[in-house]
């Protein structure tokens, strides 16, 4: 994923999550998995949003963290923040804070941000891209 694209993909995704707004200085990845903990927390207690379908969603965040990822130990931090804001998401939604309409729509945005990078955006095992 090019500069542009991620800059591009962690503004809609922060834009689009209903937990608190990231620190100011965190890597891409850390960013880019505190927004989409946010959202697949939300959405994974939405009753008309699939098991399948946030499965689909999860596998295409840690494709694209990987993507983004400058060195290992960030995968560690970008875990964190993702489940810390998965939390958050939950929340959001039970407290009423967001509604699931409003998450049905972010987790869309998710999903074309992963269609947009496409399946081979992370390192195959000889660390080169698929």
């Amino acid at each position: 994923m090019t500069a542009p694209v991620a800059a591009a993909a962690l503004a809609l995704l922060l834009a689009a999550s209903p937990s608190p707004e990231p620190e100011d200085n965190l890597t891409d990845a850390e960013a880019l998995s505190a927004a989409a903990g946010g959202i697949l927390g939300a959405a994974s207690v939405c009753r008309t949003i699939s098991d399948a379908r946030l499965n689909a969603a999860t596998d295409q965040v840690a494709r694209l963290v990987t993507a983004v990822m400058t060195d290992p130990d960030e995968l560690t931090s970008a875990h964190a923040l993702f489940i810390e804001n998965a939390g958050a998401g939950k929340l959001a939604v039970t407290s009423g804070a967001t509604d699931c309409g409003t998450v049905e729509k972010s987790l869309t945005t998710l999903e074309h941000l992963g269609d947009k990078a496409g399946p081979g955006t992370a390192p195959g095992p000889n660390g080169q891209e698929d």
